[in-house]
């Protein structure tokens, strides 16, 4: 007897993955697990390093870029399923953006442009996804179009913005299209998760006090997960969900009596421990064998670095296997200037580590821990930061992306204009890679032995 989740010669598109904690991540997983060859999608080149360790560790042997800015793109992936499989089954679309000034202001501020967009890789990205499967659900006798959204559709979250806006189209599409496609034996849905906990927020001990206010409050006591997420997505796509289109499924851990879900309500509680974080887990690799790294003791480990003494006072061998941080250390276009590492040599690759990610040895100049004036500076702007991830709470990843755009555009009182101009340009960064910003501890920070406060470490996965 076959299960009742059974995805066996099916195939499938799944968009939106930037890495192991995606949500899309959890979907591919289950898709996977209950038989699916998936087809996933990376924006851009700078985006394609994320998803190492994900296309080897589930065997994907299908990875397209797709910009939905760029359409070009979109007909190119169509074509190659066309071609490879000759149909296609289910689509996951799970993708949004807006441009921090649209999202950091009022949406009665939100500018034309930016507006139009939000809306246009929101929302309308789906509606295009939708035309160009149609002939290949057409082909395999019917399919299941999946996208994810949020309570802001439907709620005034705060700051949640024009973001809200985009969520309620994007519902409101799911339901004509389903109308519209129905009769071709095609079904669309969307998924609205619950809170979850995610590196973004795992680090920052107030955020932990929220998700744990969440968590009393749902009747089973507990977070969705994105494996949660890919299970319920496995179902709707699958034929046990052939009766089941145009609706908006609310995902998370219980309802209440009324049947309304528990929803994302962290703003509710006072955060505790502002400005702290949690334990981090040191790398648990060895040091990769390399001749330049023989015999050279250890001065520390991060969750995904290991930083070895050349023994010269001036440099250190840094290998990092997370691509958030080697981007920011080596990237053509990372920020440089005063407050940012020098590098002096990218060695490039030296082996693989246990996340699935590329090792890769980096040379760069020796700071030492913030004291004095410099740890001052590093207090006061790890503050701004947090009252910025506060207030942005409800914008789940993007609360670290608008706190950082908002320093830059607000700073507080005393931080002097350098330090301000390489704020501007660490968000930059963050627009152009997929990577969260980290700077709530300062201790995170470091400086030069003239006091120059210098941004070592301030990205992450999220």
């Amino acid at each position: 007897m076959k299960p009742i989740i059974n995805l066996e010669g099916k195939v499938g598109l799944i968009t939106g993955i930037a890495n192991e904690k995606s949500i899309s991540t959890g979907v591919a997983e289950s898709c996977i697990e209950a038989g699916a060859k998936v087809v996933i999608t990376y924006q851009n080149e700078k985006t394609l390093a994320f998803l190492e360790p994900i296309v080897t560790r589930l065997g994907v042997e299908d990875v397209l870029l797709l910009d939905v800015t760029k359409p070009e793109t979109m007909d190119d992936v169509f074509a190659k399923i066309d071609a490879k499989y000759g149909k296609l089954d289910f689509a996951i679309h799970s993708m949004a953006f807006a441009k921090r000034d649209d999202l950091h202001g009022r949406v009665v501020d939100t500018s034309a442009d930016g507006f139009a967009l939000a809306m246009d890789v929101s929302t309308h990205s789906f509606v295009r996804l939708a035309r160009k499967a149609e002939p290949l659900f057409e082909k395999a006798g019917g399919g299941s179009l999946i996208t994810m959204t949020y309570l802001g559709s439907e709620k005034v979250i705060a700051n949640y913005g024009v973001m809200g806006l985009c969520k309620a189209a994007l519902e409101a599409a799911t339901r004509y299209m389903a109308f519209e496609l129905g009769p071709k034996n095609i079904r669309v849905n969307a998924i609205s998760p619950g809170p979850l906990m995610t590196r973004a927020a795992s680090g920052i001990a107030g955020f932990d006090g929220l998700m744990a206010a969440a968590v009393e409050r749902s009747p089973l006591h507990r977070l969705v997960t994105p494996e949660d997420i890919g299970a319920l997505t496995a179902f709707l796509v699958s034929d046990a969900g052939r009766n089941m289109s145009g609706g908006v499924h609310l995902w998370m851990p219980g309802t209440t009596s009324s049947g309304k879900a528990f929803r994302y309500a962290m703003m509710d509680h006072p955060a505790a421990g502002a400005g702290e974080t949690t334990a981090s887990v040191s790398l648990p690799d060895p040091v990769p064998a390399h001749p330049l790294l023989d015999g050279l003791p250890e001065l520390g480990r991060g969750e995904s670095s290991i930083v070895l003494d050349p023994g010269d006072g001036q440099r250190v061998f840094k290998i990092v296997s997370s691509p958030a941080d080697y981007f920011y250390l080596a990237a053509d276009d990372r920020p440089t200037g005063t407050h940012f590492p020098r590098l002096f040599h990218d060695h490039g690759v030296i082996g693989k580590s246990s996340s699935g990610y590329s090792f890769r040895l980096l040379e760069i100049e020796r700071l030492q821990p913030v004291s004095g004036d410099a740890e001052q500076l590093a207090r006061r702007l790890s503050q701004a930061y947090w009252e910025g991830c506060e207030k942005w709470a409800n914008m789940g990843v993007n609360r670290g992306r608008l706190a950082l755009y908002h320093i830059s555009q607000a700073p507080p009182p005393g931080l002097p204009e350098s330090l301000v101009k390489a704020i501007a340009a660490l968000s930059d960064f963050v627009e152009e890679y997929p990577v969260q910003p980290d700077i709530l501890n300062p201790h995170n920070l470091m400086m030069r032995a003239d006091g120059t406060l210098v941004l070592s470490d301030p990205v992450f996965l999220p």
